[in-house]
């Protein structure tokens, strides 16, 4: 008698976050952590040493503004594309 094939285990169904998601996470969590990075930034404006909190700080406003560029940009390729998408349809 012919004994059964095992039954191999299904691979896992990765989902692709969709293009407006991956362009709120980044304008929102570039605004959140610009404003979080300049709040610890400041903080410590009036001391006279430089505290590490406030370096980190510092370079979590940079961050922030460099995601919420990112995330800008993202949106406008995203929109042209979208844009001449259309056309080329027409």
């Amino acid at each position: 008698m012919d004994s059964p094939q095992p039954i191999p285990p299904a691979e896992p169904v990765k989902k692709k976050l969709p293009r407006w998601a991956l362009v709120a996470i980044l304008i929102v969590g570039g605004i959140v952590l610009a404003v979080g990075g300049c709040g610890f930034f400041l903080t410590n404006m009036n001391s006279t040493r430089t505290e590490t909190l406030s370096i980190l700080g510092g370079i979590a406003f940079i961050v922030g503004l460099l995601m919420f560029a990112v995330g800008g940009l993202t949106a406008l390729v995203f929109g042209a594309q979208r844009l001449f998408s259309k056309r080329e349809n027409n």
